[in-house]
């Protein structure tokens, strides 16, 4: 394929539009221009300019090239951007000029862009044949110029095809995993939320939520597609999603279905505990949704069952509170977040309503044009970023089978108005002054939104509901 669609001159905002000093000032910029927004064609010129390379750009560009075209088009304008023709009538020495400052090297710009893309994004190449099929007749046009570049390519494709269909990529730790600590008994019709260590009942909630977590692809946060009709296009994000919920809703569920007093501030604070090792692990969203089901509005307002936590867990819980304040955009949780160590699982419902946050006030077209809002996909990009800083580092703890199956099959769901009669019944309204204790502070939502506000359960299950699955 030869190209004909990279002829607009490199200045001309009709086609590709940069930012001014002005609107950069303060900020931190390359050497070079950088682009605000530009037709397609533009950016993918861009993003094989021969001058120099601009791997910020590159990166922001593959990371959210889904929103404004598709994988086998910017396979054929890659491949049309290799076989660019010289000018018309260009012969001997200028020819040659062509052929060694500008031919040359955008085709080593095209080859490290399918370098970045399949490094990148496997997911890719690996799911659509179409898009396969191009790449593989390409690398063996791209073997006739430069075979060494094509090797290369051909090496990680192949890798890529040797991983379908295996569902697990074995992990090797330098160091070894801490040793569970398991209740004394593993009889499945036995263990109980209570027989189970904080700690070790925090490792095995984050194993789950880790398969989750490690699996979001960049499509996935793209046009808001966990909000979509076509919510499948979001499936580990709602995957993160649903398992929030139903930790919050089982939070909430063994708290309130205790109707002895003592036993229920002990569920409490065991639950309480459980979060606080979720935090201690750098589980921040199983943090959030263990806290999200003790804030639910049935459980906040039992004042008695709060007020008869020991004062230590009534300390750590403040601190937990503290940590998830949403004060100034939820500062201190993001300030924390960005001191500690991977492994770390993020609250992911930060991430989702920044992406919200920057749907609603872009649009994806640069104002009065029809030229692709770039700035809007590099504001995208720096959120996939971080998603993806913390996919890189696994946990290395051992999964308890027994315990995991448990937590695998949560299932809590009751009517939200029968809950809170119950709470009537198990603390009846105080005349004045009732359950307002600071201490507890506010609600929290779990990941994507679905948090206390959501929860229930039917009433009427007794305290024998401890066990899992109530």
């Amino acid at each position: 394929k030869q190209s004909c669609v990279y002829e607009a001159p490199e200045r001309d905002p009709t086609y590709l539009v940069f930012y001014t000093d002005e609107e950069l000032v303060g900020q931190k910029v390359e050497d070079f221009d950088v682009v605000k927004g530009g037709t397609l064609e533009k950016l993918v010129e861009r993003l094989t300019f021969e001058t120099h390379p601009d791997p910020k750009f590159t990166t922001a560009f593959l990371l959210t090239y889904r929103s404004f075209t598709t994988p086998v088009d910017l396979c054929d304008m890659l491949i049309a951007r290799y076989n660019i023709l010289p000018p018309p009538g260009v012969e001997g020495d200028a020819l040659t000029t062509f052929q060694t400052q500008k031919l040359l090297p955008i085709r080593l710009r095209v080859f490290n862009v399918f370098k970045m893309w399949l490094n990148m994004s496997a997911q890719d190449f690996r799911s659509d044949a179409d898009l396969q099929r191009k790449m593989e007749d390409f690398l063996e046009e791209m073997t006739q110029d430069l075979s060494t570049a094509a090797k290369a390519l051909k090496k990680i494709l192949a890798k890529i095809n040797s991983s379908k269909g295996k569902d697990k990529v074995e992990i090797v730790f330098s160091t070894e995993c801490p040793p569970p600590i398991v209740p004394r008994t593993l009889d499945a019709a036995a263990v109980t939320v209570m027989s189970i260590d904080p700690l070790e009942l925090a490792r095995q909630l984050t194993l789950i939520e880790w398969t989750h977590y490690a699996a979001i692809q960049p499509q996935e946060t793209l046009d808001l597609a966990w909000t979509k009709k076509n919510r499948e296009k979001a499936q580990h994000i709602l995957g993160m999603i649903d398992r929030s919920t139903r930790v919050s809703k089982f939070v909430t569920a063994t708290v309130m279905a205790e109707s002895n007093l003592r036993q229920r501030s002990a569920v409490l604070k065991h639950m309480i505990l459980v979060a606080e090792k979720c935090r201690s692990i750098n589980n921040f969203n199983g943090m959030m949704a263990v806290i999200a089901g003790a804030t639910n509005a049935a459980v906040y307002r039992l004042k008695r069952t709060w007020e008869l936590l020991p004062p230590k867990v009534q300390q750590t819980w403040s601190e937990l509170r503290a940590v998830v304040s949403d004060k100034n955009n939820f500062a201190r949780y993001r300030e924390e977040l960005h001191t500690i160590n991977p492994p770390c699982i993020p609250f992911l419902g930060i991430y989702l309503t920044d992406l919200v946050m920057i749907e609603q006030g872009n649009k994806n077209h640069l104002k009065g044009t029809t030229l692709i809002n770039f700035d809007k996909r590099r504001k995208i990009a720096r959120v996939i970023q971080e998603i993806q800083m913390y996919q890189k580092q696994p946990y290395n703890l051992t999964a308890v089978p027994v315990l995991q199956e448990h937590l695998e099959a949560l299932t809590c769901e009751y009517d939200e108005n029968a809950l809170y009669k119950q709470s009537l019944l198990l603390e009846p309204r105080e005349p004045a002054g009732g359950a307002g204790g600071t201490m507890r502070g506010g609600g929290a939502g779990g990941a994507g939104g679905g948090g206390g506000k959501t929860l229930g359960r039917k009433a009427g299950q007794g305290a024998g509901s401890r066990k899992f699955g109530v």
